[in-house]
């Protein structure tokens, strides 16, 4: 609440997955950009200090570990990705003891040729905490944790390089993911998908997004980060036509997060462009504030 330090630790180097709090810790995936491996760490809250770390889980040598990890009663799951040619990817899930000590489990979710890759794709989590929903290749899939089977696959027609998954997100029973285009971002694609039967409910074409971005979803849109703003979609049909559209500086690849009735989203720090911080009517699409950040330290 001050402002003020209370702690420091170094995880490795070039970390690029968001950290998980659970309790009184957190969760931090890694990557060591002398050995190229990747891993996670549990650190202490209150005082930083590291509690215990998985070691070795992937080894690439410009990614390391994208997943951000996720927790589920007494089992942290990390979901992995490797190239291992030009067109063939690997993706494992593991299942971790919440001090990370013990490998409970390790699930081969795909090993594929063509299929579409996802750097950046971590599982998510049913409301209650019995399915994993996991991308990654060319399929989005339900992964059951009581009981260790794959409840249902679906097929999304996405080919590796060309497409790229994004970590899903549930909302009201239905899975929205993003598959997208990688050498061009305005004909990426959305999907809604039926988080109990694994149905494809619709799917929109021809979208604009920010490479890597997930979406967020409100009671009446999914928003969507694009190279110049933010987009929102409906959530009934296969219109891509946005509902709103927000155009803010270029350089735009996080994911927007939503508070309320409002959505905020950064651009990265470039000599280019600068940085930025906005916060977005998440029903009209208008401008609340923006805050310059591009000579900030941060």
């Amino acid at each position: 609440t001050t402002g003020t330090q209370e702690w420091s630790q170094t995880i490795e180097s070039g970390a690029r997955a968001g950290i998980t709090i659970s309790d009184d810790s957190l969760y931090v995936s890694s990557y060591n950009s002398q050995t190229s491996v990747g891993e996670v760490f549990k650190v202490d809250l209150e005082t930083g200090a590291i509690e215990g770390h998985t070691g070795e889980l992937v080894k690439v040598g410009t990614y390391g570990l994208t997943s951000t990890p996720i927790i589920s009663e007494d089992s942290v799951w990390i979901n992995t990705y490797k190239e291992v040619t030009s067109s063939s990817v690997e993706t494992h899930l593991y299942e971790y003891s919440l001090d990370l000590a013990e490998q409970k489990n390790k699930i081969v979710i795909a090993n594929t040729t063509g299929g579409s890759g996802g750097y950046y794709a971590s599982p998510a989590l049913s409301p209650d905490g019995k399915l994993l929903y996991i991308s990654g290749n060319s399929s989005i899939i339900a992964y059951n944790t009581t009981d260790a089977t794959i409840e249902w696959e679906t097929n999304l027609g996405l080919s590796y390089p060309q497409y790229r998954t994004a970590t899903p997100v549930y909302s009201n029973g239905v899975i929205y993911l993003v598959g997208h285009a990688y050498v061009n971002s305005v004909t990426s694609k959305i999907y809604a998908v039926d988080a109990v039967s694994g149905e494809i409910r619709w799917v929109k074409e021809g979208v604009s997004t920010a490479m890597m971005s997930s979406p967020v979803v409100t009671d009446s849109v999914i928003i969507l980060s694009s190279s110049t703003g933010l987009n929102a979609y409906n959530l009934v049909d296969t219109s891509a036509t946005p509902v709103w559209s927000f155009t803010g500086v270029s350089g735009a690849q996080n994911s927007p997060v939503v508070a309320g009735d409002t959505v905020y989203y950064t651009t990265g720090k470039n000599a280019a462009y600068g940085a930025f911080v906005y916060a977005v009517n998440a029903t009209t699409g208008e401008s609340v504030w923006t805050y310059d950040v591009s000579y900030s330290s941060v």
